[in-house]
């Protein structure tokens, strides 16, 4: 929603009508309301989702609402929250995504920095196997896109030329599991970079991201989003069943990656 792809998701997941209950049979509208701390201050984000029924099958965002209070000039908590934004009228995109007002825009990229990951759906691991575009500007790496399983070999080359102690640690990680595996080679080619590998025969023969398992090029996607800095990393973080397919010792490393990252997220 933050980014403007509401409708997009709808229509990739079945038509607006198919993200409620019972394709809207028992329900045909969706409540949400998402409370966090900012700045000295609590915001509430609420929202609510409506279905489209007929021909453009749509889902429909009936309103919308930003509220806040102050939390550090308050002693009072009980405090009720103001509004800083409300939109009663239906819409299909979000109202936060063309916003001008600075404070309604640092919501929104607060809530746009929430990462979701469902390990559970396993059509994202061919995804993870395929090249990606370089981001880079100017010569210099990019973050890659948050929202694409397929930015792995893009955000591994982000964190090698950026965050060169991440890097290592991930390499490390990967390595407790996959004893052969050495390190990435991630180079660029024509505006792709393909996921590459080397094991530690040092032959130089080049491996692919096919020549992993499907648990392995999992564990390497958690890896190299727990273990960035904690400059690059979302601030909410939310992982549908992790350990799928994962090795038992797999599991183990991957306790230890999400201990270390709720620290900071």
């Amino acid at each position: 929603m933050m980014e403007g792809r509401l409708q997009r998701y709808a229509a990739s997941h079945g038509g607006g009508m198919d993200l409620f209950c019972y394709g809207g049979l028992e329900s045909s509208s969706m409540d949400a309301k998402i409370r966090f701390s900012m700045d000295g201050c609590q915001y509430e984000y609420l929202f609510s989702l409506s279905g489209s029924v007929g021909k453009d099958n749509r889902v429909m965002i009936s309103s919308e609402q930003i509220r806040y209070r102050d939390t550090i000039n308050q002693s009072n908590q009980s405090e009720s929250f103001s509004t800083l934004m409300s939109v009663d009228s239906e819409h299909t995109e979000s109202a936060l995504v063309g916003t001008t007002d600075v404070r309604v825009g640092k919501v929104r990229d607060f809530l746009s920095s929430c990462a979701v990951l469902q390990m559970c759906d396993a059509s994202g691991l061919e995804q993870m196997r395929y090249p990606s575009r370089s981001y880079v500007e100017n010569g210099t790496p990019l973050h890659p896109s948050a929202d694409s399983l397929a930015g792995l070999a893009a955000m591994l080359y982000f964190l090698k030329q950026n965050y060169a102690m991440a890097y290592r640690e991930i390499c490390e990680s990967v390595r407790s599991i996959l004893p052969q595996f050495k390190e990435f080679h991630l180079v660029p080619e024509d505006g792709i970079i393909p996921l590459r590998w080397l094991d530690n025969s040092d032959n130089g023969h080049m491996f692919c991201s096919h020549h992993l398992s499907d648990g392995s090029i999992r564990f390497i996607d958690l890896a190299a989003l727990l273990l960035q800095p904690s400059e690059t990393l979302p601030a909410v973080i939310l992982i549908d069943s992790p350990e799928q397919i994962l090795h038992p010792y797999a599991i183990g490393e991957l306790e230890d990656m999400i201990r270390d990252a709720a620290i900071h997220s």
